[in-house]
């Protein structure tokens, strides 16, 4: 088994047993860190994730938000991702992997990001980050680059227990700018 997949089961474990009124309370927390930042207060417009149920939350923020910055959720399309403006949650339908997507066209203008936030299965102390295996974020991110579209500041947002001492890593892998989490 390879080094990525056992690190990936074993933050599974570790998250599945926290139990849900914790993961939500420890959410409230690492998002109240987010919007102090001083990136996020600047920031005008913002590429978030809707949350999976293993995920920091981000619920409360894409709403609280919505009408005050430009917030942007990715959609899954094939093997690559696409950016979308959320306005609110009834305009959002399952897609792929059974996570809420906003409808409407999708956004392009990259160079207007501000701000990437991005969820992890697990991050390390040189911001690597362990996603879910499907590389959907890294291919993204990599297309912003070669394409010289964004100067977008990359922050990982996860769990304590998600924070690792080091994370394998390929050429692939993009390094975040930052990771916010809390203090065990």
């Amino acid at each position: 088994m390879s080094e990525k997949k056992t690190l990936r089961q074993h933050i599974k474990s570790l998250t599945l047993a926290l139990p849900p009124e914790d993961r939500l309370r420890i959410s409230e927390d690492i998002m109240k860190q987010l919007t102090e930042h001083p990136r996020f207060r600047a920031a005008k417009v913002i590429m978030l994730y809707h949350s999976l149920p293993d995920e920091v939350c981000t619920h409360t923020l894409l709403q609280q938000y919505c009408t005050e910055k430009h917030l942007l959720l990715p959609v899954v399309k094939g093997n690559s991702m696409v950016l979308r403006t959320y306005h609110r949650t009834s305009d959002m339908e399952a897609g792929a992997y059974g996570i809420m997507e906003p409808e409407g066209p999708a956004f392009t203008a990259y160079n207007d990001i501000d701000l990437i936030i991005i969820p992890g299965v697990a991050f390390d102390v040189k911001h690597n980050r362990l996603g879910r295996g499907k590389g959907y974020y890294d291919r993204f991110l990599q297309q912003m680059q070669q394409m010289r579209q964004t100067h977008a500041y990359k922050i990982g947002v996860c769990f304590p227990h998600q924070l690792v001492d080091s994370i394998p890593v390929t050429a692939y892998d993009i390094p975040m700018d930052e990771v916010v989490s809390l203090s065990e």
